[in-house]
């Protein structure tokens, strides 16, 4: 089973989830994306040639050889190789039982249900100042519990947007997930994102700053 994978390094985690900010990550990112998002970051991995086919014996060792127990896998999309990322999951939780695994996915595809753990899932939801085509109205139906859920948002209509869709979901005062909320500068400042969550009295959302852009690593 092969994988187009753009590239395998370590870091510091830089975003949310249940791997924590600061945290020392080895990093998986997939080749491919089926949306193109206005602010995308890693714009190189959109088109599924980049990168290499590896098979998934292959990315483990390299794993292995880091030898750190955080592994993100993200991209591009996973989900656009969801064969062969289940079978990656598989062979990790196999061998290191007690390593987390994280996913970053865009939304677009339901989370599957895996005979085996995946320890936390990342949703970027796509508003509005994305200019992306892509809708989920029933995003939360599907995801597992334990989740994290990002808006990045460039302006008050995308804020606005992230908050009617969440008091659309039939459970969202259960938080079975967790909010987060992140600026797009210089359009939007997290202080006044923060001044907006703090006026609807959003207690249970969470801020979030991409750390490893403000101390400049990879």
């Amino acid at each position: 089973m092969k994988i187009r994978i753009f590239e395998i390094f370590n870091s510091v985690s830089g975003e949310v989830g249940l791997i924590p900010q600061g945290a020392l990550t080895t990093f998986v990112r997939f080749a491919g994306c089926n949306l193109k998002c206005t602010w995308c970051d890693t714009e190189v991995t959109q088109s599924p040639l980049v990168g290499r086919a590896m098979e998934v014996s292959e990315i483990l060792k390299a794993l292995e050889e880091i030898g750190c127990p955080n592994i993100l896998i993200t991209g591009g999309e996973p989900l656009l190789q969801q064969k062969g990322l289940l079978n990656l999951v598989d062979d990790i939780k196999t061998n290191h039982p007690d390593w987390v695994i994280q996913i970053e996915t865009n939304g677009t595809y339901p989370i599957p249900k895996l005979e085996y753990v995946v320890d936390c899932w990342v949703v970027d939801y796509k508003l509005p100042g994305a200019k992306t085509t892509f809708k989920q109205s029933r995003l939360l139906s599907w995801l597992p519990e334990g989740s994290w859920v990002k808006f990045v948002c460039a302006d008050r209509k995308d804020f606005d947007k992230a908050i009617d869709m969440i008091k659309k979901s039939p459970d969202w005062k259960k938080v079975r997930v967790t909010f987060v909320f992140s600026a797009v500068p210089p359009s939007l400042k997290h202080t006044q994102l923060i001044e907006w969550l703090k006026e609807l009295k959003m207690w249970w959302a969470v801020v979030n700053v991409q750390i490893h852009k403000v101390i400049e690593v990879k």
